[in-house]
């Protein structure tokens, strides 16, 4: 691998091996029939918050790499929508299909994965990632494909700009959640939980990060290493903080899906430095694991078919 402050291809793909691990991980502690947060005693529950909350990059650093190999392989070319659009809808659609269609056919046949709630049409169930509760991924994803052109061409111009409206977008995004039931309209369609994930907006900033990731890498070769301890110890202080003030608003009842959803702005100054250095970090190392590699090759495989594999453990084999 060469050392140098962009991301290779070995780099990219351990951060995606990275980034699938901690999502098996955030799922794995949602499995359990009886809560991990809550079921097991304090000791426990303090150890399932500290693990979950350090895997929240997880999902953003998909979003992140996604918006860097974009900007690596259209900022310095011609750029064509269409063609564009077209090869990233193969890449996606055809496995998120063949995944959605499995997992509709799954719950129908295994009793035990009933939902009480009532079957949306079939169409919205593909449109929307109804299939499965990690599939949201994919119709988010696109939606940022889509808005790629126009966030290339402002960050082509204005790159501090950019990043600082993307900021503001989804700051503000996740600010409305808190407000939800005040509103004057429905907001359920935007905000429920499946919901909040569904839409380019909580993600944008994260996106618009992946595209800056060059010049952030470079500008951290420049620094010293009392810079590089700085962001570390932000790095950790900030993960103890939020897992503090989890345990805390846990303890007094308040759900933990709501506790440790992505969907918080406090989280996105910690998970975007969570990003930076672990891209720093991997813009490093001159060997990367085969296992990694070869995790980060198939991360998108397995991310649509590991809750699936969980779902059949979690029935017949764990309590």
């Amino acid at each position: 691998m060469k050392n140098n402050v962009s991301l290779s291809l070995e780099a990219s793909h351990l951060l995606k091996g990275i980034a699938i691990i901690l999502v098996l991980v955030v799922h794995i502690l949602s499995s359990f029939k009886q809560s991990v947060f809550v079921g097991y005693g304090e000791r426990f529950q303090t150890l399932a918050v500290l693990i979950d909350k350090i895997c929240r990059f997880s999902v953003p650093l998909f979003v992140a790499l996604s918006g860097y190999g974009l900007s690596q392989r259209y900022f310095q070319k011609p750029f064509y929508f269409g063609e564009f659009l077209r090869h990233r809808l193969w890449k996606l659609i055809p496995k998120y299909l063949l995944w959605s269609a499995i997992m509709i056919l799954a719950v129908k046949i295994i009793p035990a994965w009933h939902s009480d709630r009532p079957n949306p049409p079939l169409s919205l169930i593909l449109l929307l990632g109804y299939a499965d509760y990690h599939l949201y991924f994919v119709p988010m994803i696109l939606q940022l494909y889509c808005l790629f052109p126009i966030l290339r061409f402002f960050y082509k111009k204005w790159p501090n700009l950019t990043l600082f409206l993307a900021l503001l977008i989804q700051v503000l995004w996740f600010a409305n959640f808190s407000y939800q039931q005040k509103l004057p309209f429905n907001w359920s369609i935007f905000a429920a939980d499946h919901e909040q994930y569904l839409w380019a907006s909580n993600w944008i900033f994260y996106f618009v990060l992946g595209m800056a990731l060059p010049r952030i890498l470079i500008w951290l070769r420049q620094k010293t290493f009392v810079w590089n301890l700085i962001l570390i110890t932000c790095l950790l202080i900030g993960w103890l903080a939020l897992s503090i003030n989890a345990i805390a608003r846990i303890q007094m009842g308040i759900d933990p899906l709501l506790v440790l959803r992505f969907t918080q702005y406090s989280m996105i100054a910690w998970v975007s430095l969570g990003i930076i250095s672990l891209s720093f970090f991997a813009s490093q190392l001159k060997t990367v694991p085969k296992i990694m590699f070869w995790l980060g090759q198939k991360s998108y495989d397995l991310y649509l078919s590991h809750t699936l594999l969980l779902r059949l453990v979690f029935s017949f084999f764990v309590w």
